[in-house]
């Protein structure tokens, strides 16, 4: 699965801008941080 340049944005908050991202088949993947930085909004 490919990402390739999204952007997102709420209102004036920009949660991603031009972010992209490759993930293997049959990867296990998880996706970490902090609350608030878009990980809901990624999947």
């Amino acid at each position: 699965m490919k990402i390739i340049d999204l952007t997102k944005r709420f209102d004036d908050k920009t949660v991603f801008d031009n972010y992209s991202l490759e993930l293997n088949d049959g990867a296990v993947t998880y996706i970490m941080g902090s609350s608030g930085i878009g990980k809901t909004t990624l999947l």
